[in-house]
């Protein structure tokens, strides 16, 4: 793969990049509450500029203490915030790439959760299930603008090399930009220049007070995807003006709350759907231009760059999974590079207070673990169980030098990896199957494939350690009917051991699995009906969840949340109604249980009198999903004879 397109010098204004791949701005939540620096944060950036991208853009920085769209949100509102952005910026610059910051304000997309204060907006507009916005008065725009200009002046302090001013994703200055969500009558609000004038004027503040070499980038949702808001149209009218008003750089993106996809695109969506955006505003700007679309293929991105569609491509997401994929691409390491699977695990946890992510165990804990200590010298660790816990756990301990050993009762690695990746639009989680094929057999990890581990060969093989990851086993609820033919697991289906097609089918659980199991069915042409105890269906799913079960429901499919199964007997399903406690019967042709797992522990019990080091591992030890067995099976391995370290 020779990306020489991708990996050539590029230019921002004043500022030259050794390559042309961005870091976008992701929200990190690795600051404290006020939005000060801690140390984390430092780590997270500099491992990515380590790695070789050319340029960050720091996550969501608020200029305004009541500014926030996350909890633990960056800053650059206090003089005093500038000596933890220099912190940051040397460690970026260590490693020659380069740093800017992205000045935000939530305006109506924030909260008085999070600020204590009601959101303010252009207009007294809400987003949809969300507060209402007091609208500002004119003098609380200047002081904004000011508040803009002041962040700059705070970067620059920092030694950054530069500020992204976010006018996308349905934020404070995207709502001024949107005939939407601005309805103002005075100087801010009418026409398109009006409209526009609160980013004129934090351009022309910037470069005033941090000159005019001091590049600015512009991120601009180029299209709303909301009814009566930007249209590209507009979008190209917007990145005319903004080249006029100073910007040195247009990064296009799209969406807003109203339209999250934008921000954070599921799986369903193609690579590279937003990229006409970008290539429509680059063929009237002279200004280079950036696209950020779902983007994963490195020959996409750099026929995109050598085509002349856009200047720099966004890697945001791929830059969580694997900090190094720059170096490693740039050395012809490709077949190393651990892939984003598009689960959209950093966003649920970025909700949650922190992100993470399913792939890479070490997310936002960059200087906990710096340095492997490679005390194995040869000796033997038998792995059991090739799933994602078991695999990285083999991949850490063959970097620390033991000798490891890996047995896995089926054919290929991946285990229920390979399940997940069954489902339409869910074929990125089946590379991660093959990312760890590529590193164990490089680092020759001897892997014993269609082998179900017996004591006796354990035994022989008198291994130091065992790493137990045998996964787990679907739980089966004792009712009756429950081992009739037409039931079937999550298991069965996916793997196909029963063909299940044009029937009626009722799946008992509406979890992540339960609905993309569905959708797996549909593509069958089965009609489905969910039944779940609980009182909304895919109440517990996940943010990628959330898509399946809007496409679920456009589809049509029947749900009955607050009912139990009872019993089944041939075609018939006897439920509960569990708000009226009256029964109910269904008819269908298949029954698919997805009502979760258990620790398949059988192993692990039969061997713990006879090893002295066991380590039961990833749902072995407790049931989660690929995050929770990666993460745990990391630490387990990276701290096995290393306990001295503390985390």
């Amino acid at each position: 793969m020779d990306c020489k397109n991708l990996l050539s010098s590029g230019r921002i204004g004043s500022l030259t990049l050794k390559n042309r791949v961005i870091m976008p701005a992701m929200g990190d939540a690795l600051s404290d509450r006020t939005g000060d620096y801690i140390d984390d944060q430092k780590a997270y950036y500099q491992e990515r500029a380590k790695g070789g991208v050319g340029l960050i853009i720091t996550g969501v920085c608020r200029v305004d203490e009541a500014g926030s769209a996350i909890a633990n949100q960056f800053g650059a509102y206090d003089i005093s915030q500038a000596g933890g952005l220099k912190k940051i910026a040397d460690g970026v610059h260590r490693y020659d790439s380069r740093i800017f910051l992205q000045l935000h304000h939530a305006g109506r997309q924030g909260s008085i959760m999070l600020t204590g204060q009601q959101p303010v907006g252009p207009s007294a507009i809400p987003v949809p299930n969300y507060e209402m916005p007091r609208e500002l008065t004119t003098d609380e725009v200047k002081q904004i603008i000011n508040k803009f200009v002041f962040g700059a002046l705070i970067a620059k302090m920092g030694d950054f090399d530069g500020v992204e001013v976010h006018c996308a994703h349905g934020y404070l200055l995207n709502q001024f930009l949107s005939p939407y969500s601005n309805k103002r009558t005075d100087e801010y609000g009418g026409s398109l220049e009006n409209r526009l004038r609160i980013v004129k004027e934090i351009i022309a503040g910037i470069k005033s007070q941090c000159g005019p070499s001091f590049p600015i980038s512009v991120r601009i949702s180029a299209d709303e995807f909301v009814e009566g808001g930007i249209s590209i149209e507009e979008g190209i009218g917007i990145s005319q003006m903004l080249e006029q008003y100073g910007a040195d750089l247009i990064n296009v993106s799209g969406g807003g709350y109203q339209s999250p996809f934008g921000i954070i695109a599921p799986s369903n969506y193609k690579q590279g759907w937003m990229v006409p955006l970008a290539s429509a505003i680059k063929k009237v700007v002279k200004i280079p231009v950036a696209t950020v679309s779902l983007i994963r293929d490195f020959d996409y991105a750099d026929n995109l760059i050598s085509n002349g569609d856009v200047d720099f491509v966004c890697f945001g997401r791929p830059n969580i999974a694997d900090p190094y994929f720059v170096n490693k691409l740039k050395n012809n390491r490709e077949n190393e590079i651990r892939p984003c699977i598009t689960c959209l695990y950093c966003q649920d946890t970025l909700l949650q207070g922190r992100v993470s992510c399913s792939v890479n165990p070490v997310v936002g804990f960059e200087r906990d673990f710096q340095t492997y200590n490679k005390n194995g010298v040869g000796k033997v660790v038998a792995v059991i169980g090739g799933g994602p816990g078991g695999c990285e756990a083999a991949r850490v301990l063959a970097i620390r030098g033991y000798k490891v050993v890996l047995f896995e009762k089926k054919n290929k690695l991946g285990g229920q990896v390979n399940l997940a990746a069954m489902p339409p639009h869910k074929e990125r989680i089946g590379l991660l199957s093959t990312y760890y094929e590529n590193n164990l057999s490089r680092l020759d990890v001897e892997i014993h494939l269609d082998t179900e581990v017996t004591v006796d060969q354990l035994i022989e093989l008198n291994p130091h350690a065992i790493f137990i990851a045998t996964g787990s086993l679907p739980i089966i609820p004792p009712i009756p009917g429950i081992a009739n033919a037409n039931v079937h697991t999550i298991e069965q289906i996916l793997e196909e051991e029963v063909q299940v097609e044009n029937k009626n089918v009722l799946i008992v659980g509406s979890g992540n699995t339960g609905l993309e199991t569905a959708e797996f069915l549909l593509q069958k042409g089965n009609k489905i009906t969910f039944v779940d105890m609980l009182p909304q269906i895919g109440m517990l799913a996940s943010t990628s969840g959330n898509y399946t079960l809007g496409a679920l429901m456009a589809e049509g499919v029947g749900v009955l949340p607050n009912h139990m199964l009872k019993y089944i007997e041939g075609n018939k399903v006897g439920l509960l109604n569990t708000v009226n406690n009256e029964n109910e019967v269904k008819e269908c042709d298949a029954v698919v249980l997805s009502i979760g797992v258990r620790s398949n522990n059988e192993l692990a019990e039969k061997i713990k009198d006879k090893f002295k080091n066991i380590k039961v591992i990833a749902d072995s030890y407790q049931v989660g999903n690929i995050a929770t067995s990666v993460k745990g099976s990391f630490r387990s391995a990276f701290l096995f004879e290393n306990e001295g370290d503390e985390i």
